[in-house]
């Protein structure tokens, strides 16, 4: 890692795919189709780098609600080399600006329970649990190293189906900024 000095936070373009996907958390496949959200007028995906991307917050409509007055954060995320400097906090602050130009009244964000971080960043900013919950199945990869007869190794991929439990956290925008 660089000095944060450098840093930029834009918006992300459809051509950004591969360096959003690179960001991901390693051996674990999300279910964001970068492609799709890219090309929704109503999300907006901003990407943090420096000499390299190394964030991404997502924002739009709440996907799973029916009141059209939520917004949510539907992604953040950062290497984990970038945490603990207030980047993940630049890139909420970023989606929750968005929110609030888009006139949502209320901005949501799901946080994975082992996420304690995370949480503590989203109480900071006066996010409150509202009681609901979830269960998210993802694939996660593992990788085996096996040596055959003519002692070349070869790596085996498998994947495998994981759940976690998250909470959903929410904030009033309408006093927010």
């Amino acid at each position: 890692m660089q000095s944060l000095e450098m840093v930029s936070i834009r918006r992300a373009r459809p051509g950004d795919q591969v360096a959003l996907a690179s960001i991901e958390e390693e051996g674990v496949t999300r279910s964001l189709d970068w492609q799709q959200l890219l090309s929704q007028g109503s999300f907006f995906t901003y990407l943090a780098e420096d000499s390299e991307p190394f964030g991404y917050v997502s924002a739009g409509p709440a996907i799973m609600q029916e009141d059209q007055t939520i917004g949510e954060i539907v992604a953040l995320l950062l290497k984990s080399e970038y945490r603990g400097f207030g980047m993940g906090r630049k890139l909420l602050v970023r989606g929750l600006s968005v929110l609030k130009r888009r006139e949502f009244s209320i901005a949501q964000i799901w946080i994975p329970d082992h996420a304690a971080v995370a949480r503590d960043v989203v109480r900071s900013l006066d996010f409150e649990a509202d009681g609901s919950e979830r269960i998210v199945n993802e694939m996660s990869e593992t990788s085996r190293r096996e040596t055959s007869r003519r002692e070349t190794s070869r790596r085996e991929t498998s994947r495998r189906e994981t759940s976690r439990r998250e909470t959903s956290y929410c904030l009033s925008l309408e006093d927010y900024f």
